[in-house]
């Protein structure tokens, strides 16, 4: 994986618990969550890695998905998933950017859009997915 999708997981990653939304259960890393107690997952997805223009050493432009899973306890509604989702699209705001200080530079992820997905079972548990489109010109 190249060293820029480090620093983008990394700004996207800050940027959610910065928010202070729930408990977040990170990619590879152990979490016990507890039954009835919310909680987010984040999933990052990149999907292209593409020359913006043509010639010798372009631009790249890269983009993907950073899915939220939204944990709820199952058989309550869907109230509280929902309010996480809008929490999480709230704070990803469409055609904003996210900022990072990787310590040589300080890179900005544009975000292109955040939609709320359907809502699934996976007992104990209601999740309702957000997925955020993010690219990045380097």
């Amino acid at each position: 994986m190249s060293t820029i999708y480090h620093h983008i997981r990394r700004a996207l990653e800050t940027k959610l618990s910065n928010e202070g939304i729930a408990d977040i259960a990170y990619e590879n890393v152990a979490y016990s969550p507890t039954t009835g107690t919310s909680f987010l997952q984040p999933v990052f997805i990149p999907t292209i890695r593409r020359p913006s223009v043509m010639g010798t050493s372009p631009q790249q432009r890269n983009q993907g998905l950073f899915r939220v899973l939204c944990h709820a306890a199952e058989g309550t509604g869907p109230n509280t998933a929902d309010s996480l989702a809008n929490s999480v699209i709230d704070a990803f705001e469409a055609a904003t950017d996210v900022s990072y200080d990787t310590g040589s530079e300080t890179i900005l992820v544009s975000i292109d859009y955040a939609e709320r997905s359907a809502g699934l079972l996976d007992a104990p548990w209601y999740i309702v997915p957000v997925n955020i489109g993010w690219y990045i010109y380097n």
